[in-house]
């Protein structure tokens, strides 16, 4: 039996901005050959000096092109390594997976020797010609100090790129790989008619048990495997998820069966979190956000606070304890369209545990929403966190009056959800000339259950397009309690109402002022019974 390892066969493509195709194959004498005698649980050992010319490489033997469709939905991690060819254009030469935004994994044998220099990362096209390609340029190249050439030991390799991929990351399997199950490969190269394809291939093998050497596992596929240029390529389970890289296999590739060997790609994220714990943190940050006010004036800037925190993880396997650190903090006013950078409170950014801070502007006057995102160093960002914040102008806000009935159906009092009333209303709110606050007087009455009430003060005030009116405020509320006047409580609240002219509705919330912050009273937008609601834009105030 001979068996291959596939830094080898490196094809000529042209470079992106080359007019026309360019096919040219070069044969790199790097197949470790001459393999006899080995069992099929067995990791192979192969010479030092076994470096002889390599037979035609065909990478995965009987297997399918891979559709656009497989491509994005499965496969998009898929990497190939290359380098620059004489006359321009690029060679390529083994398979690898994209697994952290600027990481990825192959096969030790693939990189054994090369400098960063050396390498190009192509990712982001099943067709190695497409429009889609582009290549990275590679910062590092890690390989296990304690891999093994002659039995292909630990072979496994992770290649840091200078930029991000930009491509999806190969999700991990943390359930490892049992006997008889089901994988999927992938790779690129030649066809099994000897032509070169630039497409990626793919096939369906089945594992067949573990290897006498832990980092490995065996698989097995019934004329169909891989070959020579697959070697760092990934082999899936059926959830999609990366659970071996290609390590070696048949020597010539023309057995009826294809015995392959896999690294475990466990055994390589175990290795990482030592080497590169980047390449393989997928805990994003966990993010809070405060507002010094969540009122502001539209002509002042307000206060947003970030606190933010990346996870320790311990992991026992390696006896090692790790973490994330922070790298950058945003914050954005509504959409998201433009995020600020946020200003880390102790001068820099870098630890797992980090406060920033950034002054924002509201946009007009409103309704709007604060939300910050932090990216750690492993380039995982956070789930955005976001809290609202109201912008009033003073100058040009209006007024509003209003006074009448409306109804509050089932569910406007939330510790009581079948519980309805009727309530009588009378509320103005208006700022005066130099004023940042306005002034006014609201008067609720709710009928069956004797609550009453009245305002203190407001907080702001909104005037908006048609005819629409918002403004808040704090109070107290007025609880009876049975047939006696005097038998009654007071409660200190917040009230907010959205009154509208045009469609003669209102909306009002109550909710206790400290605390939980639990809601009282909440109507939703109610046509009025009786009455009327009058707004007044600040031209004809």
């Amino acid at each position: 039996m001979r068996f291959h390892t596939s830094r080898a066969a490196l094809r000529a493509l042209p470079s992106p901005s080359a007019t026309g195709p360019r096919r040219r194959a070069v044969v790199l004498a790097l197949l470790l050959t001459g393999l006899a005698g080995c069992q099929s649980d067995d990791l192979v050992r192969a010479p030092e000096t076994a470096l002889a010319p390599a037979p035609r490489a065909r990478p995965i033997i009987n297997g399918t092109e891979v559709t656009a469709t497989s491509f994005t939905n499965t496969w998009s991690f898929v990497a190939t390594l290359a380098r620059p060819a004489v006359g321009g254009g690029y060679q390529t030469f083994c398979t690898a997976s994209v697994i952290a935004p600027r990481w990825v994994l192959t096969a030790a044998h693939c990189v054994k020797g090369l400098s960063a220099t050396d390498v190009l990362v192509a990712v982001g096209d099943r067709d190695l010609q497409g429009s889609g390609i582009r290549y990275k340029a590679v910062k590092t190249v890690l390989v296990p100090s304690f891999y093994r050439e002659t039995d292909l030991f630990a072979d496994m390799a992770a290649l840091e790129l200078v930029e991000d991929a930009n491509v999806p990351r190969a999700p991990f399997s943390d359930d490892g790989v049992s006997p008889n199950m089901p994988l999927r490969v992938a790779g690129f190269g030649l066809t099994e008619n000897g032509t070169l394809s630039t497409l990626l291939r793919t096939t369906s093998i089945a594992a067949s048990g573990p290897s006498s050497v832990f980092s490995a596992f065996l698989a097995i596929g019934t004329g169909t495997g891989t070959c020579s240029g697959d070697s760092g390529g990934p082999a899936i389970n059926d959830a999609g998820e990366l659970v071996g890289l290609v390590s070696f296999g048949p020597g010539g590739c023309r057995e009826s069966s294809y015995l392959s060997g896999f690294t475990y790609v466990n055994y390589a994220r175990q290795w990482l979190k030592v080497a590169a714990p980047t390449a393989v943190d997928r805990t994003a940050p966990n993010v809070d956000v405060t507002l010094d006010s969540d009122i502001v004036n539209l002509r002042n800037a307000v206060s947003v606070r970030a606190a933010v925190s990346d996870d320790v993880e311990f992991d026992e396997d390696v006896d090692f304890a790790h973490n994330g650190a922070i790298g950058s903090v945003e914050a954005s006013i509504d959409n998201g369209v433009t995020w600020v950078p946020m200003a880390p409170t102790d001068g820099s950014f870098g630890s797992a545990e980090e406060s920033a801070t950034v002054q924002l502007f509201a946009p007009a006057v409103g309704n709007h929403t604060v939300c910050v995102r932090a990216t750690d160093v492993a380039r995982n960002v956070s789930t955005s966190k976001c809290t609202a914040l109201t912008a009033y102008d003073p100058e040009a806000a209006g007024f509003v009056v209003g006074n009448g009935t409306f109804h509050a159906p089932p569910g406007s009092f939330p510790f009581q959800s079948t519980v309805a009333d009727d309530v009588d209303f009378q509320f103005m709110a208006a700022y005066k000339k130099g004023q940042t606050t306005p002034t006014g007087k609201t008067l609720l009455q709710f009928r069956t259950r004797q609550w009453r009430l009245e305002s203190a003060n407001y907080e702001y005030l909104l005037v908006t397009g048609s005819n629409r009116a918002q403004f808040r405020g704090s109070g107290v509320m007025k609880i009876t309690y049975g047939a006696d006047p005097a038998d009654f409580e007071l409660y200190p609240v917040k009230f907010q109402i959205w009154a509208s002219a045009d469609n003669q509705t209102v909306r009002v919330r109550i909710w206790e002022p400290a605390g939980n912050e639990r809601t009282y009273f909440d109507s939703s937008d109610q046509p009025l019974r009786t009455g009327r609601i009058v707004v007044h834009t600040a031209r004809n105030k």
